[in-house]
């Protein structure tokens, strides 16, 4: 078993004896421990964690950065505000936008004075994700002093307030009540409590998600399941997307896709290189193409450089993106190749910004 499966194995015995472990690995020579040492700090909740993470904010792999800042999100602690606002400034915009959720998750007002801010300088693309978490944060409002939850202890429920109050009664019903829907004949059903549980990004329903997304009858369902799992972003799930990468629904296999991205596990990079050669869906190719991008790992050029005469210029064009995104100097002399022949003007565009990005790297 490599080092990064055994951190995700002892994470879900939740034992914080295994903390101090945990916060060595941060500083492992490996990008992927440290990246599953970060998310299983964020799992487990121990507030000695607070300061090794904040540090890991500074990390040199991408990966890491956002693994960091969601575990910081889901601690809630006010010490986590500056370091996160310095972290707006980062160079990688998916390590931005993780950011940014995570001090809307600390309910602080200058925390949202802060991402608003932020937010005039991002395109479009991002203002739009950033915006949705705003509007839902103004929804509920920043929570006053008597209604602030303190940080859970490792003890304490995924995502659960404190007290047992009528609030935390009400949301456990209506998600065991979800869960129950799961199994439920009419597909609509089950449809809309995937939606449910993938919105409130509830740990504990993990493992009853990865059931739908290998065995749902209806295509709908799975593909809602995978975006769920996604949403919820729990490292238990890789296996259980990596196998749904063999779905017969295309439309499935992009949202797998996604999901898989947005984990950033080591784990997806090869099951996803296989899709993008073999795939006989453009659309799944594509979004192939743009999650190795996203995980950058340099087991994936060799497929990206096989992609890169793909028949579609949609295809091509992300994988030239994905070449200058894994930062190898080898990708400059595709990328010229590429653009010998390229009649697509858009992936002319993607080809020369992505040589600039490797020039840089150089």
């Amino acid at each position: 078993m490599k080092r990064y499966e055994a951190l995700v194995a002892l994470t879900s015995f939740r034992n914080t004896d295994a903390v101090p472990l945990f916060m060595n690995a941060l500083t492992d020579p490996d990008a992927t421990v440290r990246l599953n040492a970060a998310w299983s700090l964020g799992q487990i909740k121990d507030s000695r964690a607070i300061r090794p993470l904040l540090q890991a904010l500074q990390d040199t792999d991408p990966g890491v950065k956002i693994q960091a800042a969601r575990a910081l999100g889901r601690f809630k602690d006010s010490q986590a505000l500056v370091p996160l606002v310095r972290a707006l400034e980062d160079e990688d915009w998916h390590v931005r936008y993780e950011v940014a959720l995570a001090l809307l998750a600390l309910d602080n007002p200058r925390a949202v004075d802060h991402v608003s801010r932020a937010l005039a300088r991002e395109d479009h693309s991002l203002q739009n994700e950033i915006e949705n978490s705003l509007r839902e944060f103004d929804a509920h409002g920043p929570k006053s002093p008597r209604e602030q939850t303190p940080a859970a202890g490792p003890e304490d429920d995924d995502d659960s307030d404190t007290g047992g109050s009528a609030d935390t009664s009400d949301e456990g019903h209506r998600e065991w009540r979800s869960l129950q829907e799961l199994s439920d004949p009419d597909w609509q059903v089950r449809n809309a409590a995937v939606n449910r549980l993938g919105q409130k990004r509830r740990g504990g329903a993990v493992d009853a998600l990865q059931d739908v997304l290998l065995n749902d009858g209806n295509s709908i369902v799975r593909g809602n399941a995978a975006w769920a799992l996604g949403e919820i972003a729990d490292l238990r799930s890789v296996d259980a997307l990596t196998d749904a990468l063999d779905d017969d629904d295309g439309e499935v296999r992009n949202k797998v896709i996604t999901a898989l991205a947005k984990l950033l596990d080591a784990r997806a990079v090869l099951p996803i290189a296989e899709i993008l050669q073999w795939d006989q869906n453009e659309s799944t190719r594509s979004n192939a193409a743009w999650a190795l991008g996203i995980l950058r790992d340099p087991r994936a050029f060799g497929a990206l450089v096989e992609a890169s005469d793909d028949v579609s210029s949609t295809v091509r064009g992300n994988v030239a993106w994905a070449l200058g995104e894994l930062g190898d100097q080898q990708g400059i002399t595709v990328l010229k190749e590429m653009l010998t022949d390229e009649p697509s003007p858009y992936v002319r565009d993607q080809i020369r910004n992505a040589l600039r990005k490797l020039k840089a790297y150089g």
